[in-house]
């Protein structure tokens, strides 16, 4: 009999039974070893190639079933069918929930929030794999339903519900605009979801804090020219929502638990931060839910206008489409720089200053935009423009075409930006303050010591948005000064106090001054200059 139980255990998962390798295995494993492994991690590269190999995990702490692994056979006992086994490893590929052969039963395995639970077992034969997969669609719709009540709120689109038209970057109409439809989530996927929904209270709730948001996994993706990852939209009914695109979360662990042990030292290093987890890549796309709830495109607020301002943007509006453009600022002194020792390197004569555009004589501020679509053989660059839009060259003066123009690659840009982003994603200031959110919860060292100025400005909203949803303390305090025994003069004063803030580690808790000073204190070490 299989058993019934519907909801995941706890317990720990069934591990295959070992088997001890031969001599001449041990002596290739020693010389890839040797062979392959990168300073300061010795032998991790091969230890991955032996884990996806046998199923064990060599990546964690303890030897633990390899969660990249979709289907891992029992070295003892009746060996499993080929055609039984390709079946098994497609379920397991396309569920995401890993199927580990164990005593003549198959053990259906979920890897998240940094734990390995048996959610159930089948019998080893077709009928049982077809009793796993239903029993992981009811595990999905359980999920589901979880999630979707208080505190979360979320809500998911159905298989094939209809999401939008597809769009297009060109300016071009088209006659032809495909219709995109969406997919259920894998239980991986909620999972990551639910990590991040917590993580980012209260940009979890879309604005008006009634609603939460509604995801959506599309079959197709948004831009036809870009497959992109995820995206923060409003949905046909008018309500905030996240897409994400095809393939976004294929290679994603679940949560930041889940994050391989291995990627520790190169995510978190100075410019290697990337995102590995579902739960990084949506706290990308909540920042855009925080600045919508902050007010960023209340056209009365003029909120996007400061902040694109304070992150080195100016916003304006493209000339032939009226559409709205935002040119990131360099000081004319670093392109200034730049182009002399280009010249110097090609043995030319610098141009003299009578070359340089009398429109752009004045202004300190060299603008550039980046190309879109990306450049599918030169990757993302960024374009020289001015304040119309017009592309120039590196004297600038206007270019007539792309190849004319002056242009920087994206890790040039980062390094010549006015304010330096937290990340090599930085198209505009709306996606340059979304990345730094995303490190202010997750890696707030790194934000802090990568760019201070953002860490600060981050801190700011971050704080912001908590005080409107909790609400804050106004305290009010009076100062009589004495001389003797007699008071002199008396003054009043008022001061906010939070009721909740967000700790070093990025979790929302009751503010203390114990709290803030030990933050405080935090930073100090980090860079006792500031």
């Amino acid at each position: 009999m299989a058993n019934k139980e519907r909801g995941p255990k706890s317990t720990s998962p069934v591990k295959p039974h070992s088997r001890w390798p031969s001599w001449l295995a041990v002596f290739i494993c020693l010389v890839a070893w040797l062979s392959l492994a990168p300073v300061g991690a010795p032998g991790e590269a091969i230890k991955r190639l032996i884990s996806f190999s046998t199923g064990f995990c060599s990546t964690c702490q303890k030897q633990e079933l390899d969660p990249s692994v979709p289907f891992i056979k029992s070295i003892s006992g009746e060996a499993v069918p080929a055609d039984l086994e390709a079946i098994a490893t497609e379920l397991a590929k396309r569920t995401r929930v890993q199927i580990v052969e164990a005593d003549g039963r198959f053990n259906y395995i979920l890897h998240a929030g940094g734990e390995s639970k048996t959610l159930f077992t089948t019998s080893r034969d077709i009928k049982g794999l077809q009793e796993g997969e239903a029993r992981i669609k009811e595990l999905v719709a359980l999920k589901i339903k979880e999630l979707g009540e208080e505190p979360l709120k979320a809500s998911f689109a159905l298989e094939n519900e209809l999401v939008e038209e597809q769009k297009s970057l060109s300016t071009e109409e088209s006659d032809s605009k495909p219709l995109i439809l969406s997919r259920s989530p894998q239980l991986v996927e909620l999972y990551g979801i639910e990590a991040a929904l917590k993580r980012s209270l209260p940009s979890h709730l879309a604005p008006g804090d009634k609603r939460g948001l509604k995801f959506y996994f599309l079959k197709a993706p948004l831009y036809k020219e870009e497959l992109g990852f995820a995206y923060y939209a409003t949905d046909k009914d008018k309500h905030k929502a996240i897409y994400f695109t095809p393939g976004a979360t294929d290679n994603l662990r679940p949560t930041e638990k889940d994050a391989p042990s291995w990627s520790g030292q190169s995510r978190f290093k100075r410019d290697g931060h990337y995102f590995d987890t579902i739960e990084s890549l949506l706290m990308h796309e909540l920042a855009h839910n925080h600045q919508e709830r902050m007010g960023w495109e209340d056209p009365e607020s003029k909120v996007l206008d400061t902040m694109s301002e304070k992150l080195g943007f100016v916003k304006t509006q493209d000339p032939q489409s009226a559409v709205r453009v935002f040119y990131i600022k360099v000081a004319r002194g670093k392109i200034e720089t730049q182009n002399k020792s280009e010249t110097q390197n090609k043995f030319e004569s610098q141009p003299s200053s009578e070359a340089q555009a009398d429109s752009e004589a004045v202004d300190p501020y060299v603008y550039f935009k980046v190309e879109r679509p990306t450049n599918a053989k030169l990757g993302k660059r960024w374009l020289r423009v001015n304040l119309q839009g017009q592309l120039l060259d590196k004297n600038g003066k206007v270019a007539s075409k792309v190849e004319e123009a002056q242009t920087f690659s994206n890790k040039e840009m980062r390094a010549l930006a006015l304010v330096r982003p937290a990340t090599d994603y930085f198209d505009n200031p709306i996606e340059v303050f979304a990345e730094s959110m995303r490190l202010f919860s997750e890696a707030r060292e790194l934000l802090y010591q990568e760019s201070p100025f953002l860490y600060k400005i981050t801190a700011e909203q971050d704080q912001a948005e908590l005080d409107l949803y909790f609400g804050y303390y106004k305290v009010f305090e009076r100062r009589t000064l004495f001389k003797g025994d007699k008071p002199v003069s008396t003054t009043e004063l008022d001061s906010i106090q939070p009721v909740f803030t967000r700790n070093w580690q990025g979790e929302v808790v009751r503010f203390s001054p114990e709290l803030a000073e030990a933050i405080k204190t935090k930073e100090q070490s980090l860079n006792p200059s500031n």
